[in-house]
Protein backbone atom coordinates (compact mmCIF):
# COMPACT_ATOMS: atom_id res chain seq x y z
CA UNK A 1 0.00 0.00 0.00
CA UNK A 2 3.18 2.49 0.91
CA UNK A 3 4.34 1.83 -2.44
CA UNK A 4 1.21 2.45 -4.28
CA UNK A 5 0.97 5.76 -2.50
CA UNK A 6 4.45 6.94 -2.99
CA UNK A 7 4.16 6.04 -6.96
CA UNK A 8 0.94 8.10 -6.70
CA UNK A 9 2.36 11.03 -5.25
CA UNK A 10 5.66 10.73 -7.76
CA UNK A 11 3.60 10.57 -10.95
CA UNK A 12 1.59 13.73 -9.47
CA UNK A 13 4.82 15.51 -9.28
CA UNK A 14 5.97 14.94 -12.69
CA UNK A 15 2.49 15.46 -14.39
CA UNK A 16 2.36 18.76 -12.38
CA UNK A 17 6.30 19.58 -13.12
CA UNK A 18 5.80 18.65 -16.74
CA UNK A 19 3.50 21.28 -18.42
CA UNK A 20 5.31 23.77 -16.28
CA UNK A 21 8.84 23.18 -18.12
CA UNK A 22 7.39 22.49 -21.53
CA UNK A 23 5.91 26.32 -21.20
CA UNK A 24 9.24 27.78 -20.30
CA UNK A 25 10.54 29.65 -23.33
CA UNK A 26 14.04 29.78 -24.93
CA UNK A 27 15.63 33.11 -25.15
CA UNK A 28 15.48 33.00 -29.12
CA UNK A 29 11.77 32.02 -28.87
CA UNK A 30 11.28 35.11 -26.13
CA UNK A 31 13.14 37.61 -29.03
CA UNK A 32 11.23 36.35 -31.94
CA UNK A 33 7.75 37.11 -29.70
CA UNK A 34 9.08 40.28 -28.94
CA UNK A 35 9.54 41.17 -32.92
CA UNK A 36 6.22 40.09 -33.73
CA UNK A 37 5.06 41.88 -31.11
CA UNK A 38 6.68 44.71 -32.03
CA UNK A 39 5.79 44.73 -35.45
CA UNK A 40 2.17 43.88 -34.16
CA UNK A 41 2.11 47.60 -32.59
CA UNK A 42 4.05 49.37 -35.62
CA UNK A 43 1.16 47.92 -37.58
CA UNK A 44 -1.45 49.46 -34.99
CA UNK A 45 0.18 52.71 -34.98
CA UNK A 46 -0.38 52.93 -38.76
CA UNK A 47 -4.25 51.94 -38.56
CA UNK A 48 -4.59 54.82 -36.22
CA UNK A 49 -2.98 57.23 -38.32
CA UNK A 50 -5.55 55.73 -41.15
CA UNK A 51 -8.41 56.56 -38.29
CA UNK A 52 -6.56 59.92 -38.16
CA UNK A 53 -6.73 60.42 -41.93
CA UNK A 54 -10.23 59.43 -42.72
CA UNK A 55 -11.81 61.37 -39.65
CA UNK A 56 -13.00 58.35 -37.75
CA UNK A 57 -10.64 59.47 -35.18
CA UNK A 58 -9.54 63.30 -33.89
CA UNK A 59 -5.46 63.71 -33.99
CA UNK A 60 -5.96 64.34 -30.35
CA UNK A 61 -7.63 60.21 -30.07
CA UNK A 62 -4.46 59.25 -31.98
CA UNK A 63 -2.52 60.39 -30.12
CA UNK A 64 -3.32 59.59 -26.95
CA UNK A 65 -3.91 55.92 -28.28
CA UNK A 66 -0.52 56.06 -29.91
CA UNK A 67 1.11 56.97 -26.80
CA UNK A 68 -0.74 54.12 -24.79
CA UNK A 69 1.13 51.68 -28.22
CA UNK A 70 4.11 52.89 -27.48
CA UNK A 71 4.07 52.76 -23.69
CA UNK A 72 3.14 49.45 -24.20
CA UNK A 73 6.34 48.82 -26.82
CA UNK A 74 8.06 50.18 -23.94
CA UNK A 75 6.86 47.60 -21.59
CA UNK A 76 7.96 44.62 -23.88
CA UNK A 77 11.13 46.31 -24.38
CA UNK A 78 11.75 45.92 -20.09
CA UNK A 79 9.90 42.75 -19.27
CA UNK A 80 10.80 40.36 -22.48
CA UNK A 81 10.25 37.48 -20.73
CA UNK A 82 6.77 38.71 -19.45
CA UNK A 83 5.01 36.21 -22.29
CA UNK A 84 5.96 32.74 -20.33
CA UNK A 85 4.09 34.12 -17.67
CA UNK A 86 0.93 34.24 -19.48
CA UNK A 87 -1.95 32.30 -17.96
CA UNK A 88 -3.77 31.72 -21.20
CA UNK A 89 -7.57 31.97 -21.80
CA UNK A 90 -8.64 30.88 -18.67
CA UNK A 91 -12.04 28.97 -17.87
CA UNK A 92 -13.90 31.69 -20.51
CA UNK A 93 -17.54 33.07 -19.55
CA UNK A 94 -19.64 31.07 -17.16
CA UNK A 95 -16.16 29.96 -14.96
CA UNK A 96 -15.97 27.05 -17.81
CA UNK A 97 -19.56 25.55 -16.95
CA UNK A 98 -21.18 26.55 -19.94
CA UNK A 99 -23.53 29.24 -21.03
CA UNK A 100 -25.62 31.44 -18.60
CA UNK A 101 -28.19 29.87 -16.28
CA UNK A 102 -30.19 26.60 -15.66
CA UNK A 103 -30.86 25.12 -19.06
CA UNK A 104 -28.00 26.07 -20.87
CA UNK A 105 -29.42 29.56 -21.52
CA UNK A 106 -32.11 28.51 -23.65
CA UNK A 107 -34.81 30.75 -23.96
CA UNK A 108 -33.22 33.08 -21.47
CA UNK A 109 -34.87 36.21 -23.52
CA UNK A 110 -38.11 34.49 -25.14
CA UNK A 111 -41.26 33.74 -23.26
CA UNK A 112 -43.09 31.20 -25.54
CA UNK A 113 -42.75 27.40 -24.82
CA UNK A 114 -40.93 25.30 -27.20
CA UNK A 115 -42.83 23.43 -30.02
CA UNK A 116 -42.56 19.33 -29.76
CA UNK A 117 -41.53 18.05 -32.60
Amino acid sequence: MKKLVVVLVAVLVLAVAAPALAATLTPEQSQELVKLHQQMLELKKQIIDKYVEYGRLTPEQGQQIKARIEARQQFLQNNPDWFSQCPGFGPGFGGGHGPRGMMGGWQWNNSTPPTSR
